[in-house]
This record gives C-alpha cells, structure tokens and sequence, in this order.
C-alpha cells in the first residue's frame, strides 16, 4: 500500500505568560515562532473499519496515541461522510470537567486540515451543519 507523507512544523514558545487559572487548567498568553523543524507522517488508507495511529521514532516513547488531533482524526475516519456538530466534537473530544475556549473546535480543525492537506480526505464544512471528512 502506498502512504501518503505529508509534515507537522514545529513551533518554539517565545514567551509565555500565566495569567490565571480555572480549576486544574491555566490561561496562557504566549508568543510563538514556527521554524523549519518538522516529523514526516506517514498516512496509508486501509479497508478495515477500525483504524489506528502509532508513533515510531526515536522520540516516541512518551507520546501517546490519543491527543485531541489524534481523536478528532478517529472520529471522522470511524464515521466518513457523516456530519458532526460543533457540540457533538467537543463532548467526544473533552471531558465535561475540562475548561475549553470558545473556538476550540474551530481551532483543532484548523490543525487537522494542515495535517492531512497532502492527502486524498478532506473535512468540509456546512455552515449550520457541521464537519465531515470527504474524499478530495
């Protein structure tokens, strides 16, 4: 099977200021600045219907395989061509003690879309609808 590469830029915190704190989360201001240090992903379709992420690598002990880009990406696989709300993400990405921001939904989807640029799927977007993920 062939995959499909495609790259994740690094970003270093330049400054970074806590500015207060919400129960068990803190609110941050920072700055940042992208630079030109990346991991290669590897992404290959399968025809099974449960699919999977694995990290390799020298660094990639102490990921684990379930960050919020991870998950989101499970979910519109497990689900391809069905539209997902707003609300409906956030429930499954979040618990319901975790403080999020308003447009963290937007945000997450914004990451995915640059991860998977390079690949055959797409997530489009149907104002009042939701999101879904689509063959380009």
């Amino acid at each position: 099977m062939l995959y499909t590469k495609i790259r994740s830029y690094a970003k270093i915190n330049l400054a970074l200021n806590i500015t207060g704190k919400t129960s068990n989360l803190h609110n941050i201001e920072s700055i940042i600045a992208f630079i030109d240090l990346h991991d290669d992903i590897f992404i290959k379709q399968i025809k099974s219907r449960k699919h999977n992420i694995t990290f390799v690598g020298k660094f990639s002990k102490n990921i684990g395989n379930k960050n919020t880009i991870s998950k989101l990406l499970e979910i519109f696989f497990n689900s391809p061509k069905i539209f997902f709300t707003k609300e409906q993400l956030t429930d499954r990405l979040f618990s319901i003690s975790e403080t999020i921001s308003e447009n963290a939904i937007e945000v997450y989807i914004a990451r995915l879309r640059k991860k998977i640029k390079n690949s055959k799927a797409k997530i489009e977007n149907v104002r009042s609808i939701g999101y879904r993920l689509i063959e380009k």
